[in-house]
């Protein structure tokens, strides 16, 4: 409907604020596992899974990665460039077996880790470049540099904590996911990195639960 009405700073402001919210939430969950990796695999399995850590933890920077092209996807379906999108959904598939071919081989499942996370990189790279091609938008913002330091910041501070303490895989699986959403949440409301129009819309679905 934006669209149709040409209303480009309106759908600007929506995008790149969406894209804020995925990128917030996407990065707590990549914070948990990116911490906890060898418990859960280590809690779910046996120990000697825990290797398994390592392939977890590079998937998840090319999911993370990849996250940012959902909105871009969005847009360009809208602006009836489906031929586009097949077109970039192809390359990613190529590129992903592609580097599975070259990889493999060489480092086994950390290699097919790498070529996946990667290939969804190249995925968001495609999707949006051509979505700023077309409609001159792109999710990125400078609130992205907080979240990105709340980040680091919040990854800090947790490996120290876990690296001096001895908890049990289970313990560790219950309590630092707390600790991580509390100090990052924490972090983002320190850095500012959400505006009065957000924290109006935080209040209007607080109010609505």
């Amino acid at each position: 409907e934006l669209y149709g009405r040409n209303s480009l700073d309106e759908i600007r402001d929506i995008y790149k604020k969406i894209s804020k919210y995925i990128m917030i939430i996407n990065i707590a969950v990549f914070i948990v596992i990116f911490v906890l990796a060898n418990d859960i695999m280590s809690f779910m399995f046996k120990e000697e899974y825990a290797q398994a850590a390592i392939p977890l933890i590079i998937l998840s920077v090319g999911y993370l990665s990849f996250s940012l092209s959902d909105i871009s996807m969005n847009i360009l379906s809208v602006m009836k460039k489906t031929k586009t999108i097949s077109i970039i959904i192809f390359l990613f598939a190529f590129a992903n077996a592609a580097l599975n071919y070259i990889l493999i081989p060489r480092y086994g499942i950390i290699g097919a880790a790498i070529a996946t996370s990667s290939s969804f990189v190249v995925g968001t790279v495609l999707m949006v470049s051509v979505c700023y091609y077309h409609s001159k938008l792109h999710p990125f913002m400078f609130n992205y540099l907080k979240v990105i330091l709340s980040a680091l910041l919040t990854l800090g501070v947790v490996f120290f904590i876990k690296r001096i303490s001895s908890y049990s895989h289970l313990i560790n699986i219950i309590v630092f996911p707390l600790l991580i959403l509390s100090l990052y949440l924490l972090l983002i409301l320190i850095t500012k990195t959400f505006d009065k129009e957000d924290i109006e819309l935080i209040k209007d679905i607080k109010n609505k639960l």
